[in-house]
């Protein structure tokens, strides 16, 4: 899989580098903190959408996918002599397509109402709640290449159960107390290394460095160590968080309006110190001294 719960960072950095950036990270962070309430809204909405509709607006999102080429189609047309775009047009490329979002929707964000189920094309049947979450997800990511009305069709049970703040009824907010319930007792931790990216200038975070491969293997490490915590979906979350914040101090710091986004190769570099910095904060107590020490190279760029 292209993007996974023991790698967040691809998934994240992706959305933070899409032109509706501001409306997918805060999607994609309520979809894993979804609670049992909010997953049976989803799935009773989501059982009263027209399947043929659906069917026809999913395979535009699939036609508009084959036709854009992935950050991998991009380096590998260069390597056949193909001219390599320029810097902030690659940094806007994405790892994944719309079915790799859908895919991992799918499959992570359960446990699901198994009742009621519902097909999606090129990855079989899954509990409907599940596909109304993912068509509304992957209706995002098709981005402005996908028509009104089939990005309309496929958020309509989504947009059913939304309340203000873009959550589903039942959803834990995203406010402090809500956080905790998906952060756990690394709640204080995380949300102070959120308060710190705040306070940061976009700059700063991307000029900071790590030797070759230490960020990698500190990650990788923070990864394996939540999984074997329960912290995976912790880990997803307090990740899209500080995407969220780069991705607005950016727009903040080059002086666009709430819709603006600022310089994608810029926000990616930011991105590798905000990451580490709250994934640094949620898994502190369980890391190694050198895996955390690493981790902590971020504090530089606060």
């Amino acid at each position: 899989m292209v993007y996974t719960l023991s790698s967040p960072t691809a998934l994240a950095v992706d959305a933070a580098c899409h032109p509706h950036a501001r409306e997918l990270l805060p999607m994609l962070r309520t979809a894993f903190a979804l609670d049992d309430a909010a997953r049976v809204a989803l799935t009773a909405a989501a059982a009263e959408q027209p399947v043929e509709e659906r069917a026809v607006a999913w395979g535009v999102v699939e036609l508009l996918g084959a036709g854009q080429g992935t950050t991998f189609d991009v380096l590998r047309a260069a390597g056949e002599g193909a001219p390599l775009p320029p810097p902030p047009v690659l940094a806007r490329t994405r790892l994944g397509a719309a079915r790799d979002v859908a895919r991992l929707l799918l499959l992570e964000t359960g446990p699901w109402p198994t009742g009621v189920t519902a097909a999606v094309p090129g990855l079989g049947r899954h509990p409907a709640g599940a596909v109304a979450l993912a068509a509304a997800a992957v209706g995002r990511w098709a981005g402005p290449d996908l028509p009104d009305e089939h990005a309309t069709t496929l958020a309509a049970p989504w947009q059913a159960v939304t309340c203000p703040g873009d959550s589903p009824a039942g959803a834990a907010p995203d406010d402090e107390d809500g956080a905790d319930q998906v952060l756990g007792d690394r709640a204080t931790a995380v949300h102070d290394a959120l308060d710190a990216l705040r306070g940061a200038r976009v700059t700063d975070l991307a000029r900071i460095g790590w030797p070759a491969n230490a960020w990698v293997r500190a990650m990788h490490e923070a990864a394996w160590t939540a999984f074997a915590r329960g912290r995976l979906h912790a880990q997803v979350v307090a990740v899209l968080d500080a995407t969220t914040v780069v991705v607005d101090r950016a727009a903040a710091d080059a002086g666009h309006g709430p819709e603006g986004t600022g310089d994608p190769v810029t926000v990616r570099s930011a991105l590798r110190t905000a990451h580490a910095l709250v994934v640094g904060a949620l898994m502190g107590d369980a890391l190694d001294p050198d895996a955390r020490d690493c981790l902590r190279l971020s504090d530089a760029g606060l």
